[in-house]
Protein backbone atom coordinates (compact mmCIF):
# COMPACT_ATOMS: atom_id res chain seq x y z
CA UNK A 1 0.00 0.00 0.00
CA UNK A 2 2.58 2.56 0.88
CA UNK A 3 4.90 1.13 -2.06
CA UNK A 4 1.83 2.26 -4.35
CA UNK A 5 0.96 6.01 -2.87
CA UNK A 6 4.74 6.88 -3.32
CA UNK A 7 4.20 5.63 -6.91
CA UNK A 8 1.13 7.80 -7.95
CA UNK A 9 2.89 10.62 -5.29
CA UNK A 10 6.15 10.54 -7.51
CA UNK A 11 4.56 10.16 -11.20
CA UNK A 12 2.70 13.69 -10.05
CA UNK A 13 5.37 15.37 -8.75
CA UNK A 14 7.30 14.21 -12.20
CA UNK A 15 4.32 15.47 -14.23
CA UNK A 16 4.59 19.10 -12.76
CA UNK A 17 8.26 19.05 -13.98
CA UNK A 18 7.58 17.86 -17.42
CA UNK A 19 8.14 20.45 -20.20
CA UNK A 20 5.18 22.20 -20.97
CA UNK A 21 3.44 21.30 -24.23
CA UNK A 22 4.19 23.91 -27.03
CA UNK A 23 2.68 24.13 -30.58
CA UNK A 24 0.31 21.25 -31.24
CA UNK A 25 -2.68 19.05 -31.70
CA UNK A 26 -4.82 18.52 -28.51
CA UNK A 27 -7.33 15.99 -27.99
CA UNK A 28 -9.13 16.56 -24.73
CA UNK A 29 -11.70 14.01 -22.61
CA UNK A 30 -13.43 15.72 -19.97
CA UNK A 31 -16.87 14.96 -18.03
CA UNK A 32 -18.50 18.44 -16.95
CA UNK A 33 -20.68 18.05 -13.57
CA UNK A 34 -22.72 21.34 -12.80
CA UNK A 35 -25.70 22.57 -10.88
CA UNK A 36 -28.42 23.90 -13.41
CA UNK A 37 -30.45 26.72 -12.59
CA UNK A 38 -33.73 27.63 -14.26
CA UNK A 39 -34.45 30.99 -15.37
CA UNK A 40 -38.05 31.17 -16.85
CA UNK A 41 -39.18 34.51 -18.54
CA UNK A 42 -42.95 35.01 -19.71
CA UNK A 43 -44.94 38.26 -20.30
CA UNK A 44 -47.98 38.99 -18.31
CA UNK A 45 -50.37 38.53 -21.04
CA UNK A 46 -48.73 34.95 -21.99
CA UNK A 47 -48.22 33.95 -18.13
CA UNK A 48 -52.62 34.58 -17.90
CA UNK A 49 -52.96 31.64 -20.81
CA UNK A 50 -51.23 29.63 -18.57
CA UNK A 51 -53.29 30.43 -15.75
CA UNK A 52 -50.92 31.47 -13.21
CA UNK A 53 -49.92 34.91 -11.80
CA UNK A 54 -46.18 34.10 -11.57
CA UNK A 55 -43.01 31.82 -12.48
CA UNK A 56 -40.18 31.29 -11.11
CA UNK A 57 -36.78 28.96 -11.25
CA UNK A 58 -35.24 26.04 -9.63
CA UNK A 59 -31.83 23.97 -9.18
CA UNK A 60 -31.10 20.87 -10.31
CA UNK A 61 -28.01 19.05 -11.49
CA UNK A 62 -26.62 17.63 -14.77
CA UNK A 63 -23.47 16.24 -15.83
CA UNK A 64 -21.86 15.95 -19.66
CA UNK A 65 -19.34 14.01 -21.55
CA UNK A 66 -17.35 16.13 -23.61
CA UNK A 67 -14.48 15.92 -26.62
CA UNK A 68 -12.45 18.93 -27.77
CA UNK A 69 -10.74 18.39 -30.69
CA UNK A 70 -7.99 21.71 -31.49
CA UNK A 71 -4.51 22.67 -32.10
CA UNK A 72 -2.50 25.46 -29.75
CA UNK A 73 -0.62 27.91 -31.29
CA UNK A 74 2.63 28.58 -29.06
CA UNK A 75 3.70 32.45 -28.17
CA UNK A 76 6.84 31.23 -29.27
CA UNK A 77 6.91 30.07 -33.33
CA UNK A 78 3.37 31.90 -33.95
CA UNK A 79 3.83 35.45 -31.86
CA UNK A 80 7.41 35.81 -31.90
CA UNK A 81 7.72 35.45 -28.17
CA UNK A 82 11.45 34.79 -26.31
CA UNK A 83 9.51 32.25 -24.07
CA UNK A 84 5.85 30.85 -22.85
CA UNK A 85 6.58 31.15 -18.92
CA UNK A 86 3.60 33.87 -18.73
CA UNK A 87 1.86 33.78 -21.75
CA UNK A 88 1.78 30.09 -23.41
CA UNK A 89 -0.23 30.47 -26.71
CA UNK A 90 -3.79 30.11 -27.72
CA UNK A 91 -6.04 27.22 -28.29
CA UNK A 92 -8.84 26.62 -30.96
CA UNK A 93 -10.78 24.00 -30.57
CA UNK A 94 -14.24 22.22 -31.67
CA UNK A 95 -16.37 20.23 -29.38
CA UNK A 96 -19.00 17.83 -29.12
CA UNK A 97 -20.83 16.56 -26.40
CA UNK A 98 -23.33 14.28 -24.87
CA UNK A 99 -25.11 14.81 -21.62
CA UNK A 100 -28.73 15.30 -19.97
CA UNK A 101 -30.47 18.16 -18.87
CA UNK A 102 -33.28 19.87 -16.79
CA UNK A 103 -35.90 22.03 -15.94
CA UNK A 104 -36.77 23.10 -12.84
CA UNK A 105 -40.09 25.74 -12.26
CA UNK A 106 -42.72 26.85 -9.71
CA UNK A 107 -45.53 28.05 -10.66
CA UNK A 108 -48.10 30.26 -8.81
CA UNK A 109 -52.26 30.86 -9.02
CA UNK A 110 -54.84 31.96 -7.19
CA UNK A 111 -57.32 29.58 -6.80
CA UNK A 112 -60.25 31.43 -4.78
CA UNK A 113 -58.87 33.29 -2.01
CA UNK A 114 -56.08 30.93 -1.81
CA UNK A 115 -52.26 30.96 -3.27
CA UNK A 116 -51.70 27.47 -5.15
CA UNK A 117 -47.71 27.09 -6.14
CA UNK A 118 -46.99 23.64 -8.27
CA UNK A 119 -43.35 22.84 -8.56
CA UNK A 120 -41.68 20.96 -11.09
CA UNK A 121 -38.89 19.00 -12.14
CA UNK A 122 -38.31 18.17 -15.76
CA UNK A 123 -35.55 15.78 -16.87
CA UNK A 124 -34.22 15.32 -20.40
CA UNK A 125 -31.81 12.94 -22.27
CA UNK A 126 -29.79 12.85 -24.41
CA UNK A 127 -28.71 16.31 -24.68
CA UNK A 128 -26.25 16.70 -27.60
CA UNK A 129 -23.64 19.46 -27.94
CA UNK A 130 -21.59 21.08 -30.21
CA UNK A 131 -19.58 24.15 -30.69
CA UNK A 132 -15.82 26.20 -30.44
CA UNK A 133 -13.98 27.81 -27.42
CA UNK A 134 -10.65 29.65 -27.75
CA UNK A 135 -8.47 29.00 -24.82
CA UNK A 136 -5.78 31.31 -23.47
CA UNK A 137 -2.41 29.33 -22.30
CA UNK A 138 -0.89 30.83 -19.05
CA UNK A 139 2.39 29.90 -17.19
CA UNK A 140 3.84 27.09 -19.60
CA UNK A 141 0.28 25.96 -20.92
CA UNK A 142 -0.74 24.74 -17.23
CA UNK A 143 -3.35 27.40 -16.85
CA UNK A 144 -5.72 28.05 -19.79
CA UNK A 145 -9.30 30.34 -19.90
CA UNK A 146 -11.57 29.55 -22.55
CA UNK A 147 -14.60 31.28 -24.29
CA UNK A 148 -16.95 29.16 -25.92
CA UNK A 149 -20.30 28.90 -27.57
CA UNK A 150 -21.99 26.80 -29.31
CA UNK A 151 -25.43 24.59 -29.21
CA UNK A 152 -27.59 22.08 -27.68
CA UNK A 153 -30.27 20.20 -29.20
CA UNK A 154 -32.76 18.67 -26.77
CA UNK A 155 -33.32 14.73 -28.39
CA UNK A 156 -35.50 13.40 -25.71
CA UNK A 157 -38.94 12.66 -26.97
CA UNK A 158 -39.93 11.31 -23.41
CA UNK A 159 -38.75 13.76 -20.73
CA UNK A 160 -39.22 12.35 -17.15
CA UNK A 161 -41.25 14.38 -14.26
CA UNK A 162 -41.76 14.84 -11.02
CA UNK A 163 -44.44 17.36 -9.47
CA UNK A 164 -45.95 18.71 -6.11
CA UNK A 165 -48.15 21.17 -5.05
CA UNK A 166 -48.80 23.33 -1.68
CA UNK A 167 -52.47 21.63 -2.44
CA UNK A 168 -52.21 17.90 -2.88
CA UNK A 169 -55.65 17.89 -3.37
CA UNK A 170 -55.78 19.79 -6.59
CA UNK A 171 -52.17 18.44 -7.78
CA UNK A 172 -51.12 15.65 -6.03
CA UNK A 173 -46.89 15.12 -5.83
CA UNK A 174 -46.74 12.78 -9.10
CA UNK A 175 -43.97 11.23 -11.37
CA UNK A 176 -44.38 10.68 -15.05
CA UNK A 177 -43.61 10.55 -18.16
CA UNK A 178 -44.31 13.65 -20.58
CA UNK A 179 -45.16 12.11 -24.04
CA UNK A 180 -44.12 14.75 -27.04
CA UNK A 181 -46.21 14.10 -29.53
CA UNK A 182 -46.06 14.88 -33.55
CA UNK A 183 -47.13 18.52 -33.38
CA UNK A 184 -44.56 19.45 -31.26
CA UNK A 185 -41.70 17.24 -32.45
CA UNK A 186 -41.99 18.99 -35.68
CA UNK A 187 -42.62 22.71 -34.40
CA UNK A 188 -41.61 22.82 -31.35
CA UNK A 189 -37.60 24.36 -30.77
CA UNK A 190 -35.34 21.99 -29.97
CA UNK A 191 -32.15 23.94 -30.20
CA UNK A 192 -30.73 26.49 -27.01
CA UNK A 193 -27.61 28.93 -27.61
CA UNK A 194 -24.99 27.84 -24.96
CA UNK A 195 -22.09 30.53 -23.85
CA UNK A 196 -19.32 29.38 -21.56
CA UNK A 197 -16.48 30.25 -19.89
CA UNK A 198 -14.27 27.55 -18.59
CA UNK A 199 -10.83 27.99 -16.47
CA UNK A 200 -8.64 24.83 -16.77
CA UNK A 201 -5.73 23.72 -14.64
CA UNK A 202 -3.72 21.00 -16.49
CA UNK A 203 -0.70 19.02 -15.21
CA UNK A 204 1.53 16.75 -17.40
CA UNK A 205 2.00 13.35 -16.76
CA UNK A 206 3.61 11.83 -19.63
CA UNK A 207 5.19 13.80 -22.73
CA UNK A 208 1.63 13.46 -24.18
CA UNK A 209 -0.75 12.86 -21.95
CA UNK A 210 -2.18 15.88 -19.39
CA UNK A 211 -4.36 15.56 -16.10
CA UNK A 212 -7.16 18.40 -16.44
CA UNK A 213 -8.84 20.04 -13.44
CA UNK A 214 -10.91 22.65 -13.59
CA UNK A 215 -14.97 24.39 -13.48
CA UNK A 216 -16.84 25.95 -15.81
CA UNK A 217 -19.76 28.88 -16.04
CA UNK A 218 -22.03 28.55 -18.67
CA UNK A 219 -25.30 30.30 -19.83
CA UNK A 220 -27.67 28.55 -22.25
CA UNK A 221 -31.04 30.65 -24.28
CA UNK A 222 -33.81 28.32 -24.90
CA UNK A 223 -37.30 29.36 -26.42
CA UNK A 224 -39.34 26.41 -26.73
CA UNK A 225 -42.32 28.33 -28.45
CA UNK A 226 -44.45 25.74 -27.11
CA UNK A 227 -45.68 24.80 -23.40
CA UNK A 228 -44.38 21.64 -22.45
CA UNK A 229 -45.83 20.19 -18.93
CA UNK A 230 -47.06 17.23 -16.81
CA UNK A 231 -50.67 16.74 -18.33
CA UNK A 232 -52.39 17.41 -14.35
CA UNK A 233 -51.11 20.86 -15.39
CA UNK A 234 -51.77 21.41 -18.98
CA UNK A 235 -55.57 19.96 -18.35
CA UNK A 236 -55.98 22.73 -16.00
CA UNK A 237 -54.28 25.72 -18.28
CA UNK A 238 -56.82 24.62 -21.25
CA UNK A 239 -59.88 24.22 -18.75
CA UNK A 240 -59.24 27.55 -17.08
CA UNK A 241 -57.77 29.77 -19.04
CA UNK A 242 -58.40 28.41 -22.28
CA UNK A 243 -54.87 27.51 -23.45
CA UNK A 244 -54.34 26.52 -27.45
CA UNK A 245 -51.13 23.94 -27.02
CA UNK A 246 -50.73 24.24 -30.25
CA UNK A 247 -50.48 28.08 -30.48
CA UNK A 248 -46.87 29.85 -29.97
CA UNK A 249 -45.76 31.71 -26.80
CA UNK A 250 -43.77 33.77 -28.08
CA UNK A 251 -42.69 35.50 -25.21
CA UNK A 252 -41.93 32.42 -22.92
CA UNK A 253 -37.74 31.58 -22.67
CA UNK A 254 -36.61 29.03 -20.53
CA UNK A 255 -32.96 30.25 -20.11
CA UNK A 256 -30.85 28.19 -17.56
CA UNK A 257 -27.26 28.95 -15.96
CA UNK A 258 -24.51 26.28 -15.24
CA UNK A 259 -21.75 26.09 -12.77
CA UNK A 260 -19.38 22.86 -11.97
CA UNK A 261 -16.66 21.29 -12.21
CA UNK A 262 -14.66 19.74 -14.92
CA UNK A 263 -12.37 16.62 -15.03
CA UNK A 264 -10.52 15.10 -17.76
CA UNK A 265 -7.64 13.98 -19.98
CA UNK A 266 -5.78 15.97 -22.74
CA UNK A 267 -3.79 14.02 -25.33
CA UNK A 268 -0.90 15.85 -27.72
CA UNK A 269 -1.35 14.43 -30.92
Amino acid sequence: MKKSVILILSIVLLGTNVYAFKSTAVLNITGDIAGSTTLPSIDDTDLAKLGANYMDGMTGFVVTGMLEAGYIFGSEKYMGMKNDKIFGGIGVFGYLGVGDGYAGQISGAAVGEEQVDVFFNIYYSPVLSAGAIVKFYFFKNRLAIGLGGGVKIIADTQPSYEMYSTEDSLFPATVGTIIVDDFMMENANAFMGSMKITIEYNIPVLNTLEVIFGGYFAYNIYQPLYITMPPALLTAAIENSGLDPQEPIESYYINSMEYGIRVGLGFRL
